[in-house]
């Protein structure tokens, strides 16, 4: 009886092997195939979409010149047939008489090898059998010049020009909303192209319906962006793939065999970026007097009242540089420059506020999302960011905010007007690692802008109106030796009355007119702690993830709600007793009472005093007052980005 050894290894055949290499080889091939079939089909469509466009244009070019009075008459216009000659200018504007440069802004045409790629033919015929001067039948054809050498025809577009005036329809204008956000890429579309490919749809829609004319609006901005020193960094010389030194990237020309030459494209964006390490639509007094930075992910919006008016401030701006081209051109005097941003259209934030507050507006109005599939929304947040001075030695980790406990207070409803009141928070962004100073050497400064909460009848003028009442927390960190938070809310402490204050907190205030600008009470907050550990009788906040937010000592939320109503209160707080759960951890409330809303304590840019008379809105303040004990008022104007800098992100 035999034994069969059983075989001490296994593996494929070379048979095996290549049968499976053959299998992979044609499914590479294929794939390959695949790939580049639909990469020369993409490409194609992108040549596609700039020829017809500049076909639309040109036509465009030729009408505007018949409706301005150009040419007498629509016979005029056979001196443009260009007869079996491709011409390189992609337009049939003229400088000196002699048509412009291919490579003009307004052609667009580049060269290949020494040769210009795009080239035009326009044919200029009457109507047979129709003995008509006023009427012509205008054809545009663009040709793209391959590698060889070839020519091919990419666009054909025609139009009846016709220079007969009384024979058009009554115009019937609709306004068009076009959605195309600078700094949001579309989904499956390549937003580079997508505006001049819409522009000439619109346009053959006008030409092909006398009497319909569209009046489009461009929303190319999804917001401004809250902190104005943000440029994230867009490559330009490079591909997208080559190593940056920079955090924000917003990914500008791609590697080469991509579908789309650009991500994000640097031209389109007109907010503040980093392009390539040069820093473009930042400030220039001619050319960008109001800049903004761009809105998103890492940048949210600013808060709406201040959107809003920088986009007011803008158009203003605009309108005036506006009249005064017009001026110079009809003075015969040399016309001030535009802007690098002539757009007067608002953002996509307040376009959609807007129409949500103001519908009667946009009544028949058409909104056109150019994104694709999904809809942008700009990047919102209802809260202020916190004040900081990372540029002042001591301070690089001090954080100071102040918030309301409501973002809108009763007035008069049902008979009910509610007092208002803020929080104000001091912290440090890091507490686990930081080891500076427990508390602020330099004031905490609030101002209420328009609102005058100065005790007048003091002789130094440096206190609180009886309707602005100010409270503290101490503890945490040690006075005369103790670190105990008391169990209640303290009144606050005039400089005048403070025991020790080097180490106690205090405060003082002023009232500061600015002629020709909103006056404001300021209130300086000294002492104020940055820490807030638990005492000996567990007041305080604990030092653990669950109580800390994000590990920081600052909680600015409700904490728990009423029994009662249900309505959110701030309760539990430092002064409450508990060694583990989360705590609001404010130190400072100003809590203003409903009478300032009749005593004549709302001011206006005069000086004089009034009582509102509807809703009110009451813009407030929180900064760092860095160099305050040393003499230093830099901190006063602090925030600013533009003209000067001074101290950007010291704001709140």
């Amino acid at each position: 009886m035999q034994h069969s050894e059983p075989r001490k290894e296994a593996g494929f055949t070379f048979a095996e092997l290549a049968f499976a290499m053959l299998i992979l080889v044609v499914g590479a091939t294929v794939l390959i195939n695949h790939l580049s079939v639909n990469f020369k089909t993409t490409a194609t469509e992108r040549d596609r979409v700039f020829a017809f466009s500049k076909a639309q244009a040109i036509l465009s070019e030729i009408q505007s010149l018949v409706d301005r009075g150009g040419v007498e008459a629509a016979v005029d216009l056979d001196e443009y047939d260009d007869g079996v000659v491709n011409k390189y200018p992609l337009t049939i504007q003229t400088e000196g008489g002699l048509l412009v440069s291919p490579a003009h802004v307004l052609s667009g045409n580049y060269q290949r090898d020494g040769t210009w790629v795009w080239s035009r033919r326009i044919s200029v015929q009457p109507f047979t059998g129709i003995d008509n001067r006023n009427v012509r039948y205008v054809t545009v054809r663009i040709f793209k010049r391959d590698t060889a050498g070839v020519e091919h025809q990419m666009a054909e577009l025609s139009a009846v020009i016709n220079s007969a005036g009384g024979s058009f329809p009554t115009t019937q204008v609709f306004d068009i909303y076009l959605l195309a956000v600078e700094n949001i890429p579309g989904w499956w579309v390549f937003m580079e192209s997508m505006k001049p490919f819409v522009e000439s749809m619109i346009t053959d829609l006008e030409n092909r319906n006398p009497g319909l004319s569209f009046r489009t609006h461009w929303i190319t901005k999804a917001a401004y962006g809250r902190n104005q020193g943000y440029r994230p960094f867009i490559n330009e010389a490079v591909d997208s793939v080559a190593p940056i030194t920079e955090v924000y990237h917003y990914p500008g020309r791609m590697p080469n065999g991509n579908a789309s030459t650009y991500y994000y494209v640097p031209d389109v964006i007109k907010g503040r970026i980093n392009l390539d390490g040069q820093d473009w639509n930042g400030y220039d007094a001619t050319l960008n007097p109001y800049p903004y930075a761009l809105a998103d992910f890492f940048n949210h919006a600013m808060r709406y009242p201040d959107e809003y008016a920088l986009w007011q401030t803008k158009v203003a701006a605009i309108e005036q540089r506006e009249q005064a081209i017009r001026d110079a051109i009809a003075n015969g005097t040399p016309a001030p420059p535009e802007f690098s941003d002539m757009s007067k259209e608002p953002t996509l934030r307040i376009l959609l506020d807007e129409m949500a507050t103001d519908p009667d507006r946009y009544r028949h109005a058409m909104v056109i999302n150019l994104h694709g599939e999904l809809l942008p929304m700009p990047a919102l947040r209802n809260y202020s960011d916190a004040a900081k001075a990372p540029e002042v030695p001591g301070q690089e980790h001090w954080r100071v905010v102040t918030h309301p406990e409501e973002l809108r207070t009763k007035l008069n409803d049902g008979g009910v007007t509610d007092n208002l009141k803020l929080r104000m928070y001091a912290y440090v962004d890091n507490r686990t690692y930081y080891t500076g100073s427990d508390r602020m050497s330099q004031p905490m400064v609030v101002e209420l802008v328009g609102i005058d909460l100065i005790d007048h009848s003091d002789s130094d003028e440096d206190r609180l109106h009886a309707n602005a009442q100010l409270d503290y927390v101490y503890g945490g960190v040690p006075v005369a030796g103790s670190s105990d938070y008391p169990n209640k809310w303290l009144p606050a402490v005039h400089k005048d009355d403070v025991g020790d204050p080097n180490e106690e907190m205090y405060y003082t205030a002023e009232f500061v007119q600015n002629p020709g600008a909103d006056p404001f009470t300021r209130i300086y907050l000294f002492n104020t702690p940055l820490i807030c550990p638990l005492d000996s009788n567990n007041r305080g906040l604990a030092a653990t993830r669950r109580a800390r937010l994000y590990d920081m000592e600052y909680v600015p939320c409700p904490i728990d709600k009423d029994s009662g109503s249900g309505e959110p209160i701030f309760e539990p707080d430092l002064t409450d007793i508990g060694a583990t759960g989360t705590k609001n951890t404010a130190r400072w409330t100003l809590t203003l009472d409903k009478d300032v809303l009749t005593s004549n304590q709302f001011v206006d840019t005069s000086g004089s005093g009034y009582n509102p008379t509807g809703d009110v809105q009451l813009q407030i303040r929180t900064r760092i007052a860095s160099g305050y004990t040393s003499g230093d008022t830099d901190w006063q104007t602090s925030g600013q980005v533009f003209p000067t800098l001074n101290q950007p992100d010291n704001l709140s």
